[in-house]
Parts: C-alpha cells; sequence; structure tokens
C-alpha cells in the first residue's frame, strides 16, 4: 500500500504506508522527547525561560521540514481524528470523512506509539538524570518581623536576610 497526495495517509512523495507510520511515530516520539527535555526546569526550578516557546517552535519547524513530504507531518491524533469525525457526523461527508483504516494506523497509532516512546526515552535518560540529582529542601523561615519603618524582615535557618519595604506597597 502506497500513501499517496489524498490517499490513505497523504504522504507528498508517495511513500509506502509503513514508513507514513514510522515517519509519524519518529517525529511524535522527537518532539515529546524536546519538549519534555526544555520544560523539566519549570517545574523542578520553578522558572521557565522565554526561549521554551521559540526551541519548541523550532523543533517543530525542522521537525516539519523533515519528515512533513513523507506523512504530512500531523503528529498529533486530535489534529487528524476530530475534524473527520465532526465532517462524518456534523459536517455531512458520511464515510469520505474517514476514507480507510490506514488513515487511523499512520495519525493516530503512529503519533500515540511515538509519544509513548518519546516520553519513555526521556524518562530513561534525562529524566533519570534528574532523580538521581533532585533539588536541596528550600531553607525554612524561622523569623519574620516589622521593623519601626515598616520594612518586613524575614530570616532563614541558614542566616540569610530578606526585606520588604511594606509601606510602599500598603500606604
Amino acid at each position: 500500500v502506497v500513501a499517496r497526495m489524498g490517499g490513505a495517509a497523504g504522504g507528498a512523495l508517495g511513500v509506502p504506508l509503513l514508513w507514513a507510520f514510522f515517519t509519524e511515530m519518529l517525529g511524535t516520539a522527537i518532539l515529546v522527547f524536546s519538549i519534555f527535555s526544555l520544560v523539566k526546569d519549570r517545574y523542578a526550578y520553578g522558572y521557565s525561560s522565554m526561549l521554551e516557546p521559540l526551541l519548541v517552535g523550532a523543533v517543530v519547524f525542522c521537525l516539519s521540514v523533515a519528515f512533513g513530504p513523507l506523512s504530512m507531518a500531523s503528529w498529533n491524533p486530535a489534529r487528524v481524528l476530530m475534524p473527520q469525525i465532526l465532517a462524518w457526523t456534523v459536517g455531512g461527508w458520511g464515510a469520505a470523512a474517514m476514507p480507510t483504516w490506514q488513515t487511523f494506523v499512520v495519525y493516530v497509532a503512529g503519533p500515540v506509539l511515538g509519544a509513548n516512546l518519546g516520553a519513555l526515552v526521556h524518562d530513561n535518560t534525562i529524566g533519570k538524570a534528574t532523580r538521581s540529582n533532585p533539588l536541596p529542601a528550600p531553607p525554612e523561615l524561622v523569623t519574620v518581623e516589622v521593623d519601626e519603618d515598616g520594612n518586613l524582615i524575614a530570616e532563614d535557618n541558614e542566616g540569610h536576610q530578606w526585606i520588604q519595604n511594606v509601606r510602599r506597597a500598603y500606604p
């Protein structure tokens, strides 16, 4: 079975169905691995970078250029399945909205397996390294007081002090 533009798998180059399936699976695996690797610090350390969206966009662009001609680079089962279901039920397209079972195999099963593969590879590589080096526990505040100038002074168990002017926030 060969996938062609407008055919079962929609590839523009006429690639075999198995290639289109593995292209969708590999592209989704790389995308999920990249996203997990880029945003792991947001949850582990409590901050996010302004570059994360740009880097994820760059990954999507590169994957689209590399894999797009082979399988149309879907990588999201909801992007394919929900419009087909709506066209089938609400739009009146009937069976034309769901052409063949190959569409399901390439655009639903491929990305689902690829996402799980990408998460599994991340968990056993970068995720394992993050878990083996946990963050230190945050210091506990020992004293909090307000001085005569209206400054809020907090001190932790390691002797560090933080000062905040309370009167500036509440006149």
